[in-house]
Parts: structure tokens; C-alpha cells; sequence
């Protein structure tokens, strides 16, 4: 049910009505915690913080094997835009480039490596970082491919990061949706938090940074080649979706989200193994109790 637009409120059940009310409060009360919430990690010294969903998980955007990644065309009869792009033709250039050397999971905390290179592209220009999202849907591998590298007594299915490896088309906006955001609150100044925009380009800084081309929905979305960092999002099963209480949340909804099916990734794959690496054996099996 659309939210923004006009409808008469006498084409309007009792229901609807209430669905969009109800929409309505969720993004109010949204942008207020948002800024309580930047506000509050600020004060309390956080630099790079980020604005994505439990479902979602940051990861470095490394450059896909098979090559099947979609990039938008950035094309613009706007004068100025087409200005813009060209000054930032050189230093997308060179995020190109540095994608080639990204670190794998689990060999490189991503908070250790912007700190690494944190004087230089993209970080030192960009306080606010759009990221381009990557959405996994419910479409099943094999037990073999689930259990891939993973250390004895884990069983993969019970992780959507390890179960669920079909995804949409990289750098696409259908499933992937909008962008999410990383914001350096060192370098925003407080009043700039008073006011969110939405969640996923949520400050004032974020909105013009490597500014997309289009009106609508794809004035959101990052192209996937411009950017170091990614968000993967997962839909999970049935009943970890259906545990909310969100009317919009159907079956019917479910399936048409998670049959996808446009490509494979298994780059996150190795926390797993780096996690017991890490904490050891026996520390691993207390930490994922519910998962042995």
C-alpha cells in the first residue's frame, strides 16, 4: 500500500487506512531512534558507524570472479551532474583499481583497514558512505556446497550467511533495493544528526556522494563498481521472516522474494572458520551453542 500520494479516504477500508497509519509512525519513530542513536555513538567517540539491519552483514566489496556484475549507466542530459561525474571520473578510477587488493574475510577486520587507510580514497573524501546492497534470497544449495570449509561439529544450514548463497544480480536495483550507509561521525557536525532522511542515505552529507543520475527509486543505489564496502542481506527461512509482526510479511510475499537465483557468493564464508581459528574450539562450541 503506497504511502506518499493522494487516495480518498473513502476508497479507504478500515483496515488499509490503518496500514498506512501504522507505516506512517514506523518511519516517524525510525528517524527519531536514527538520531538518537548517531547522536548517542557520537558522544560517545565512534568514528565510522553503521546504519544496517541484523539481517544485513558489512563486507568488502571484492570485484566477482565470474565477472557477472551489472553497473548502471550514469548518463545525465543535466549539465552539472554530467560536471560532477567527470571531476569524480579519476578517483572512481582508482576505487577500481584498489578492489582488485581487497583483503578476504577474516584476514582483515574492515574497522582495521579504513583505519589502515584512512587518509587516503575513498575515505578521506567521503564522511558519508553510501553502500550498494546485495540481497540473498531462500534458494537452497547442496549439503555440500553449505558445509564447504566449514570446521567439524558446525552445520552450515543454521546460518543464513553459510545456507543461503544464491543471489541477485550484483550492481542491479530489482531485490537489491536502496543503498545502506556508513557515516564517520568524527567528521559530521551534531546539528547534521538532528535530521534523518531515511535509512539508507539516512544525513545530509550522504545525499550527494557519487551522486546517481535518476529521479526515483534509483537515486539511491551506488554503482557496484564505485565503492570498497557492500552490504549483504539476507531473507533467511520462512520462519525467522514470519517472526515479525509485519502485516506485508506473507508467504506469498516470501517466495517472490527468495526464489532468486542470478549468481553465487561465497566471499563471507570464512568468518566461520576464522571465528573458531580465533576464539578456539571449545570457547566456538559454547559461542554457537544453539548451532552444534
Amino acid at each position: 500500500i503506497p504511502v506518499s500520494g493522494v487516495v480518498a479516504k473513502a476508497e479507504l477500508s478500515k483496515t488499509e487506512a490503518e496500514k498506512i497509519e501504522n507505516i506512517k509512525k514506523h518511519r516517524v519513530r525510525q528517524k527519531h531512534f536514527l538520531s538518537s542513536c548517531l547522536h548517542h555513538h557520537k558522544n560517545n567517540g565512534r568514528k565510522w558507524t553503521m546504519l544496517i539491519d541484523t539481517d544485513e552483514y558489512l563486507m568488502f566489496n571484492k570485484i566477482d570472479k565470474k565477472r557477472t556484475e551489472f553497473v548502471l549507466n550514469y548518463t545525465s542530459p543535466n549539465k552539472k551532474v554530467e560536471a560532477h561525474l567527470r571531476e569524480k571520473e579519476e578517483w572512481l578510477t582508482q576505487i577500481q583499481k584498489k578492489r582488485l587488493d581487497l583483503p578476504n574475510v577474516g584476514n582483515e577486520r574492515i574497522a582495521d583497514f579504513i583505519e589502515k587507510n584512512k587518509l587516503k580514497l575513498p575515505w578521506v573524501g567521503e564522511p558519508c558512505m553510501p553502500l550498494p546492497r546485495l540481497f540473498f534470497g531462500s534458494v537452497e544449495s547442496s549439503d555440500t556446497e553449505v558445509q564447504k570449509e566449514i570446521p567439524k561439529k558446525i552445520d552450515g544450514s543454521n546460518f543464513n550467511t553459510l545456507r543461503f548463497r544464491k543471489h541477485a544480480l550484483k550492481g542491479a536495483w530489482e531485490h537489491n533495493s536502496y543503498d545502506k550507509s556508513i557515516v564517520d561521525l568524527s567528521r559530521v557536525n551534531d546539528h547534521i544528526l538532528d535530521t534523518v532522511f531515511d535509512p539508507h542515505r539516512p544525513l545530509k552529507p550522504c545525499q550527494r556522494v557519487r551522486t546517481p543520475v535518476f529521479d526515483n527509486v534509483h537515486s539511491k543505489i551506488t554503482r557496484i563498481d564505485q565503492t570498497l564496502l557492500r552490504v549483504h542481506h539476507y531473507l533467511g527461512t520462512w520462519e525467522s521472516y514470519n517472526s515479525r509482526n509485519d502485516t506485508r510479511r506473507t508467504r506469498k510475499r516470501y517466495n517472490e522474494l527468495g526464489n532468486v537465483d542470478l549468481g553465487s557468493d561465497d566471499d563471507i564464508r570464512p568468518w566461520v572458520g576464522k571465528f573458531v581459528e580465533k576464539v578456539g574450539s571449545q570457547s566456538a562450541e559454547l559461542l554457537l551453542d544453539n548451532s552444534l
